[in-house]
């Protein structure tokens, strides 16, 4: 063991120094387990809820701390842990936990502690300066984490859809370009803890079927490390399976004893009217049955303004309706928490749920008012909530363990009791969600109520109760290596090509989902959608439903690359044919979404826009009708001549556009649009006219470039920065960077990220070498002439040119527009090759040109070409070569399918995304150090 590197602690000890107290037994022996397994996990861990199973996370980090000194070739624990939950609301409580570790991690100095000494160990594994871990959310607004490069060590929360999307190269909420990255990440050096795996069967049969179809990555890791490590964690699993459980000794210990004998009373209550689905001007019946028996409970606390009451229904519709039957009552704050809300809604409402709803919550917590929380399957899952009493409409059996399980979760609410409410099936006998399971779920508990007319609903004691559950119904499609190799092609996907969702989701559920967002702008057909569309932006609606509720409302359709593929509708449509997966943006005067952010068909009134007030207020002629329905005609007449002027600016007169602005935001700013929170909208206006008072003052342009989708005007505020260095980087710097030092400094940063992985010395050497040359091409005359108009004695590869002045530099420098200076890199590393001035062999200079032309995401399988009149030839020295080849990048290489399709069947598909991960991720490192001065080699 390196002198540099502290010895590793003991599991306790970490496990104290993260969590305050001593680890449960079984949470002591799956560590024991997987140290002595080397890094490998049990299949299934079987955990009850309300026994730390979150605990998983601490063993993850734990075990590869413990590897740290070994070889990295010999090294088993995976780099990246995964903690995937198939509900979205709820990724939070992992996610709170792993950021909570990471923290103490990064602070901590002393390396003779046990925390210090996990910190210096995990440090040693990250090739970059950077954090010993990082934290990260993949959920609502969250979609475009991912850790800095494949070495570094990290704690990913994820929802099912974006780990599934992601291994199959279609990654939610990630950029055609990104893409490959994120594939790589998600499917190569991973330990996948799946929680509640019953809810994400299909995920976990599919990254089985993925890891058969796909060459463990050519050899480029450990066998161990190669595909992912799925662990399959359930409280709901049948009680006879050979699942690493709890033990003699962990029933009896107190603590885990108390919690598994918490007091949780069932009672069953009479027969609620049939849950089939209502009128659309009509509620549920349901919501009145379980909006009284909430309110009957909460009666009967001994201080009901601290009651609690968690409300399960089966059908977003029903629980909306619960809601507002409790809400008109006004006796209780009422929160709802269903999967079709909102992201951005859904990040304040998981809050507040688990700041009232926390176990070592206090009356100070309560706001003095009791509180229900009205939910649908989202909250069954991932949730650390405890509750006083529990409702729950009838469900199968999976279902009533886990929501009985956020119910005196630790034992100490003795006055707890649950409701379970029968309702008759439909005309087939099945319910909605749990097809015909209630039915013996019932049985099983009416059986057990017999004699004193309760169910002790315990944990230790509701899985004897109510026996092993029913297997879910649904399937999935096989995953074919025709197709994934489809899905690989991410710079040209083919037309019409399959979706990816049935292979994690399964097919069985006939209301595929689309996704709906709202804006105040519409673009025009062919035109790309900005800002993109993020998740927080969406509602996830049947796809039958949405066509319905939206039939003659004026609305776009995105294709995958985010352009607008149909017209605005003049109303009266009767061909509104929505496909699943498809994303519709609605016009924000459309409605159909509640304060809450919540899908409501009835809903009239405007929606928020929520890109509106992180990106920037658009000029087009739509987007006032879309804010406002009800103005003083005075302010309407005011506004109307200052947006028109706003829209066709004088460019010569930038002193003007900076009044206009002024003076309409003074305007906006004394009337707020109904669908804004005053304060909101307030901040938004002041921030829109402090940041055209500062371009102003440093002579930026008011608006922004019309290449956008619309001019905008733009806003800069706390947290609406995107990361610089990712795949659009092109040209801002602090100060230029020459080529020759920017290819050195991203070839250092390559080798010691592929050495950390444990990538094979040869192919090692390709990458650096790959590194090294990636930007050669910007040395053609043109391209330099944009990066630096006044010219440069030394080449560069970055330059300080504003982003203002892009487009007209491009223009003036003859670099065509769409041109990638990846090709011209890639026709000198071949030049380079063919001189025999390297000693790769075939495949290795294949590899070698791959990685260079596909480090912005392209090439996977082309690189398009572009119309270009100015291209003659580039030169560049290669070491003590000079090489030449064509600039003319109208010239298409169709060589480079072929070589693309001839890697993957090397590499497999993940290993070559590795690899190019490597060589683009150090890239941005390379890029961020150079920007802001720091060491790198």
């Amino acid at each position: 063991m390196s002198p540099a590197v502290p010895a590793c602690p003991p599991f306790g000890d970490w496990y104290r120094q993260i969590n305050g107290r001593d680890p449960f037994p079984w949470q002591q022996r799956l560590a024991d387990t997987v140290a002595a397994a080397d890094g490998c996990w049990p299949e299934q861990i079987g955990i009850p809820t309300g026994l730390g199973k979150t605990a998983c996370v601490d063993v993850a980090v734990w075990a590869l701390a413990r590897q740290a000194d070994l070889d990295p070739l010999q090294r088993t624990a995976p780099t990246r842990i995964w903690w995937v939950v198939n509900r979205r609301l709820l990724v939070d409580d992992t996610y709170s936990h792993a950021r909570k570790v990471a923290e103490k991690l990064r602070i901590e100095t002393d390396s003779g502690s046990a925390m210090g000494a996990v910190a210096a160990r995990l440090r040693s594994l990250s090739a970059a300066p950077g954090p010993p871990l990082e934290a990260l959310r993949l959920r609502g607004g969250d979609a475009h984490n991912r850790p800095r490069h494949p070495a570094q060590p990290a704690v990913i929360c994820s929802t099912v859809p974006m780990f599934g999307s992601r291994l199959l190269f279609r990654g939610y909420g990630s950029s055609r370009s990104m893409r490959p990255i994120d594939a790589a990440l998600a499917g190569t050096d991973s330990l996948v803890l799946i929680d509640e795996a019953h809810l994400a069967r299909h995920l976990m049969e599919l990254v089985s079927s993925a890891a058969r179809l796909s060459i463990a990555c050519g050899g480029l890791l450990p066998t161990a490390r190669s595909s992912p490590q799925v662990v399959a964690l359930t409280a709901t699993g049948d009680p006879a399976s050979s699942a690493f459980d709890l033990e003699a000794d962990d029933h009896a210990h107190p603590e885990v004893t108390r919690r598994l004998d918490a007091s949780k009373a069932l009672t069953i209550a009479c027969p609620a009217p049939n849950n089939g689905p209502p009128p659309a001007h009509k509620s549920p019946a349901i919501a009145k049955t379980l909006a009284s028996l909430a309110g009957d409970l909460i009666a009967e606390h001994p201080s009901p303004e601290h009651a609690t009451a968690l409300v399960f229904a089966n059908t977003p519709a029903s629980a909306v309706a619960t809601a507002e039957i409790l809400r008109r009552d006004g006796a209780m704050d009422v929160i709802v928490a269903t999967g079709r809300t909102r992201g951005d809604e859904s990040e304040a409402t998981a809050s507040e749920i688990a700041r009232r709803l926390r176990p070592a919550r206090t009356d100070s917590d309560t706001n003095g008012r009791a509180l229900a929380v009205v939910a649908t399957q989202t909250l069954e899952v991932g949730a650390d909530l405890d509750a006083d009493y529990l409702v729950t409409e009838a469900c199968g059996t999976r279902a009533l363990i886990q929501r009985l399980g956020r119910l005196n979760r630790f034992g100490r609410r003795h006055h707890a009791r649950a409701v379970y409410v029968p309702t008759s099936p439909d005309k087939d006998g099945n319910w909605p969600v749990y097809g015909q399971e209630p039915a013996s779920t019932l049985q099983s508990l009416e059986d057990a109520a017999a004699a004193t007319g309760t169910v002790d609903a315990s944990p230790r004691n509701i899985r004897s109760v109510l026996g092993s559950p029913a297997e879910p119904e649904g399937r999935a499609p096989a995953l074919a290596a025709g197709l994934l190799q489809e899905w690989a092609k991410t710079t040209n996907p083919p037309p019409g090509e399959a979706p990816p969702e049935p292979y994690f989701s399964g097919i069985a559920d006939p209301g595929f989902d689309v996704h709906v967002v709202w804006r105040v702008h519409l673009p025009e057909p062919g035109q790309r959608i900005w800002p993109r569309v993020s998740e927080n932006e969406i509602v996830a609606v049947p796809a039958s439903e949405a066509a319905v509720s939206l039939q003659g409302c004026p609305y776009i359709r995105l294709s995958q690359d985010q352009t607008a593929v149909e017209a605005p509708s003049s109303g009266g449509r009767q061909d509104m044919v929505l496909r699943p997966g498809d994303t519709v943006v609605v016009a924000a005067r459309t409605g159909k979404i509640d304060e809450d952010g919540h899908w409501n068909p009835n809903a009239a009134s405007l929606a928020r826009d929520v890109s509106l007030t992180r990106h920037g207020l658009p000029l087009a002629q739509d987007v006032l009708d879309n804010l406002y329905t009800s103005v003083p005609s005075a302010a309407r007449s005011t506004l109307k001549p200052l947006f028109t002027a706003l829209r066709t600016p004088e460019c010569d007169d930038p002193a003007a556009i900076s009044q206009a602005v002024a003076s309409f935001c003074d305007v906006l700013m004394q009337h707020t649009p109904d669908a804004y929170p005053a304060q909101q909208w307030q901040d938004f206006i002041a921030a829109l006219a402090n940041t055209t008072a500062d371009r102003h003052q440093r002579g930026l342009p008011s608006i922004t470039d019309p290449s956008d989708e619309v001019p905008r005007l733009p806003i800069s505020t706390p947290g609406t920065s995107q990361t610089r260095f990712d795949e659009h980087d092109e040209l801002s710097m602090a100060t230029p960077v020459t080529l020759g030092d920017h290819g050195d400094d991203t070839a250092c940063v390559a080798a010691c990220v592929a050495d950390s992985c444990g990538i094979p010395a040869q192919i090692l050497e390709v990458v650096r070498t790959a590194a090294l040359l990636h930007d050669i091409g910007k040395a053609d005359q043109r391209f330099q002439a944009w990066l630096e108009p006044a010219g440069s004695p030394h080449a560069l590869a970055k330059s300080a040119t504003a982003p203002s002045q892009w487009q007209r530099t491009r223009a003036a420098s003859g670099w065509p527009r769409g041109g990638r200076h990846e090709e011209l890199s890639r026709r000198l590393v071949q030049a380079w090759v063919e001189n025999d001035a390297c000693d790769f062999d075939d495949n290795e200079r294949t590899l070698l040109q791959h990685l260079v032309v596909s480090h912005h995401g392209r090439g996977r399988p082309l690189v398009a070409p572009v119309e270009d009149h100015t291209g003659t030839t580039v030169s560049f020295d290669v070491g003590e070569d000079v090489v030449t080849a064509s600039a003319d990048l109208s010239v298409t290489d169709w060589d480079q399918p072929a070589r693309f399709a001839m890697l993957n069947e090397l590499y497999g598909c993940w290993g070559l995304a590795l690899l190019e991960a490597i060589v683009r991720q150090s890239d941005h490192i390379a890029s961020a150090a150079e920007d802001q001065r720091w060491e790198i080699r």
